[in-house]
């Protein structure tokens, strides 16, 4: 017997298409986007325990191929989306331990693209973070003028209030009535 099986990747855009390339008893095997391939039963279902996750269908005689392939397509968009979510939760991880961030692969990068997800990336500041750091440093900057002049106004008022008190005390100590001595 005979299953023939399908990558319908051939439906998302070029650059999201997916060759998936396995192995068979030591004979290597391809599936490109849109290939459609008659295989023996034994290698047709080590194939699809391989890339049934990723969109590959078995199509059966009969079979409605749109659905099948909406089908797998579906399932090799959750596959990219679990790979995803995966890298971004390992890298929140290691974040909390302190570690270095992971860099994603040009594969996930792809993915991100297409799904549309953002990727956990500390080592990427984006604009929203360095305008509010600009804008907290003009701040601290501000501040730091204006605690300069309140410090030079507060010694001044200091000396003032000083001088007052020296004087007051200085009359005290003369007595009532008696000029200041010059």
């Amino acid at each position: 017997m005979s299953t023939v099986v399908y990558n319908p990747t051939d439906k998302l855009g070029e650059e999201f298409q997916e060759e998936f390339r396995g192995h068979y008893m030591g004979v290597g095997i391809g599936i490109t986007p849109g290939q459609k391939i008659k295989l023996p039963d034994a290698k047709a279902r080590h194939l699809l325990n391989e890339f049934a996750p990723r969109g590959l269908v078995a199509l059966d005689y009969g079979d409605d191929e749109e659905k099948r392939a909406n089908e797998g397509l579906e399932r090799n968009r959750n596959f990219k989306l679990k790979q995803l979510n995966d890298f971004n939760e390992k890298n929140e991880a290691r974040k909390h331990m302190g570690l270095p961030y992971l860099w994603p692969t040009e594969t996930l990068k792809r993915y991100a693209k297409e799904i549309g997800v953002k990727l956990t990336e500390s080592y990427k500041v984006d604009d929203a973070q360095l305008q509010r750091a600009k804008a907290l440093e003009e701040e601290n900057k501000n501040l730091r003028s204006q605690m300069a002049e309140m410090n030079e106004k507060f010694e001044k008022l200091m000396s003032m209030v000083s001088e007052k008190f020296t004087q007051e005390e200085e009359a005290k100590a003369r007595g009532p009535g008696r000029p200041k001595k010059e």
